[in-house]
């Protein structure tokens, strides 16, 4: 969120608005295309768990992560801005936003949980472990 602004290479760049696909081509790396309501879709590598997207005006915005990924834990994840709609079906998770400058997602997947609950379970067993002679002493 700091510093230059670095586009994103993409790839499979489609434009629809309610009745067509739109034949863009971008100018140094910006779009441009009448007022209205569009929806935009692009392929990119993702280095990180990571998405920022920054708007130059508000816009409705939804993001869809497909299953093996996951947002559902707040141990593990963050949605920014919190006035999100979260919907989860056909091993995809779409969260929803409108009329937002900002988002960032943080996302997770199924090894990072199972490693989540083994640290929980590990400080757990510690705790237990270390308060056990307290407990034990009190009765004496």
């Amino acid at each position: 969120m700091v510093g230059e602004r670095i586009p994103l290479e993409t790839k499979n760049l489609t434009v629809r608005n309610e009745t067509d696909i739109l034949s863009l081509t971008p100018d140094r790396g910006i779009l441009t295309f009448p007022r209205g309501n569009y929806s935009i879709s692009y392929e990119a590598m993702v280095n990180a768990n990571t998405m920022q997207f920054l708007f130059t005006e508000p816009a409705n915005v939804t993001v869809s992560i497909p299953r093996p990924f996951m947002v559902t834990n707040p141990l593990l994840t963050s949605i920014q801005p919190s006035g999100s709609k979260l919907e989860e079906g056909n091993n995809t998770t779409n969260i929803s936003w409108k009329q937002v400058r900002s988002v960032e997602i943080r996302y997770y997947d199924e090894g990072q949980e199972h490693l989540l609950y083994l640290f929980a379970q590990f400080w757990l067993i510690i705790a237990v472990v270390l308060l056990l002679p307290f407990f034990l002493s009190r009765n004496n």
